[in-house]
């Protein structure tokens, strides 16, 4: 008995072993045609086509006003793709300053775990170093939003917003994140429509920009955009949209996404669901489901 479960160890131990023969710096060098000098992460692409889900994801659509409700959400979320499926903790935080004029929310990953196929590895071209890593540490996504215009003054809610990516994300190695900073900024407009006052189309438009840590061509440049249309019931809100952004580099940096959010508040929870399916370079379907604690009673939009 006791030969076997040796030999059954041996066995395991091999196998495991032999998934990552030629997995080194020389299938590497071939894989990506290195120079010999230069350091890897100039063979990596900086583009949400690849990358893991959270690297560069299409920023939250902002719909014109300023969010009142104080809140603390913990979410978790499921990303499915061929040959990438990832699951992650989500920590949204928003304060309120000032009733419909200033708010300002924080997006974290705290941690993610991901499994991905060899072939997908050689896509992204994964430093063979890091060929076995399956958890990383994401970015902290930090906005301040201002209220411009309301619509029981103006006729039509306008708001500005202004985002920062941290670099606070680890395991660029294996193409999870970019290590690197970024930000954004941008204009939305709504507006209250029918005569129970329950629909709300908006709009968004700006600019994003991210570091992409190579020599040449450091930076690249996207406009950000959105549309999204609101149904707002007794406490809950649904929200059908559609958001991306155009870079400049045309290597996978034009990721569009569709999404659909429910929400529904009890006292001071508040429930929610996501569902968000890639369009165009973003590769993933992905489910979210959050729970959130109001650290004060509403203040009504």
């Amino acid at each position: 008995m006791h030969k076997f479960f040796l030999v059954a160890v041996v066995l395991c131990s091999y196998n495991l072993s032999a998934q990552n023969v030629g997995i080194n710096e020389q299938w590497w060098s071939d894989l990506v045609g290195w120079d010999g000098i230069s350091h890897w992460s100039e063979y990596q692409i900086y583009s949400p086509g690849y990358m893991g889900p959270n690297s560069l994801p299409v920023p939250s659509l902002s719909d014109g006003k300023v969010n009142n409700t104080s809140a603390l959400t913990t979410a978790g979320q499921f990303h499915f793709s061929k040959g990438d499926n990832t699951q992650n903790i989500a920590l949204y935080l928003n304060y309120n300053f000032m009733k419909d004029v200033i708010s300002v929310d924080l997006f974290f990953i705290p941690v993610e775990f991901f499994q991905m196929s060899h072939t997908k590895k050689e896509e992204r071209r994964v430093y063979y170093k890091y060929y076995d890593v399956k958890n990383a540490t994401g970015d902290a996504y930090l906005n301040t939003n201002f209220r411009v215009l309301s619509e029981a003054k103006n006729k039509i809610d306008m708001a500005v917003r202004i985002g920062v990516k941290t670099a606070s994300g680890g395991n660029s190695n294996p193409a999870r994140f970019t290590d690197s900073p970024g930000y954004y900024f941008d204009v939305s407009v709504g507006k209250l429509f029918g005569q129970s006052k329950k629909i709300r189309p908006y709009a968004m438009l700006g600019f994003y920009s991210w570091q992409t840590n190579q020599d040449r061509l450091p930076q690249n440049d996207a406009l950000l955009y959105g549309l999204g249309v609101e149904y707002i019931g007794s406490q809950l809100s649904v929200k059908n949209e559609v958001a991306g952004y155009n870079g400049y580099k045309k290597n996978g940096d034009k990721p569009s996404v569709y999404r659909l959010i429910v929400s529904k508040s009890y006292a001071r929870l508040i429930l929610s669901m996501k569902y968000q399916h890639g369009l165009r370079d973003y590769d993933y379907k992905t489910f979210e489901l959050g729970l959130g604690y109001k650290f004060s009673k509403d203040q009504k939009n």
